[in-house]
């Protein structure tokens, strides 16, 4: 959890579970928040990822609830992704010896 003066961030919880579906299919609020807001999610699928939040099972994204201090209401959602960057593909390139460098030695003068 992190506090700050007026809100706390949280780990999301089951009985947020209707609100954060409410907010996924506003069309405002996706149109803000991802771009498309013509995408909509099913409670399913809100429940599913919340099941692998709440088990953590996806070491990739940590989603917080937001929540308002004074009240104790959650008033929105906020994720982080890790980019696991060892996956990426990498290309090495060896450069050739030139009369100038040879690669076992100091650069010839």
């Amino acid at each position: 959890m992190l506090t700050g003066k007026r809100i706390i961030l949280r780990a999301p919880e089951r009985e947020d579970l209707k609100s954060f579906h409410k907010w996924q299919n506003d069309e405002e609020i996706m149109t803000l928040a991802r771009s498309m807001p013509d995408h909509v999610k099913s409670m399913v699928s809100i429940e599913a990822e919340m099941e692998k939040d709440l088990k953590g099972e996806d070491p990739e994204v940590r989603r917080y609830m937001i929540q308002e201090k004074s009240s104790g209401k959650a008033i929105g959602w906020s994720s982080i992704r890790f980019h696991t960057w060892a996956r990426r593909y990498h290309r090495i390139q060896r450069r050739r010896p030139t009369a100038r460098t040879n690669f076992l030695q100091q650069p010839v003068s």
